[in-house]
């Protein structure tokens, strides 16, 4: 990423490849479909609530029947 927004990935015969998509950066928010590359849009603030109620179930549930954790994957930047 070039901070523009843009890539900085070589634009061959009007799609990308795997291979172009395998060098963004980790954490990019890049999606590969049918050779464009498309931005994933950011979670809904529903999305974002139902995705905390079911963290605080998970957690208790956790908590009171199993040794073990619940993680969430890492944040990126946006």
């Amino acid at each position: 990423m070039d901070g523009t927004g843009e890539t900085a990935l070589p634009y061959r015969n009007g799609k990308y490849t795997y291979d172009d998509y395998a060098k963004l950066p980790e954490g990019s928010r890049y999606q590969l479909i049918r050779g464009e590359l498309v931005v994933a849009p950011a979670p809904t603030p529903f999305h974002q609530e139902v995705s905390s109620n079911l963290n605080d179930r998970l957690h208790r549930f956790v908590r009171e029947n199993a040794p073990g954790s619940v993680l969430y994957p890492p944040w990126t930047s946006i």
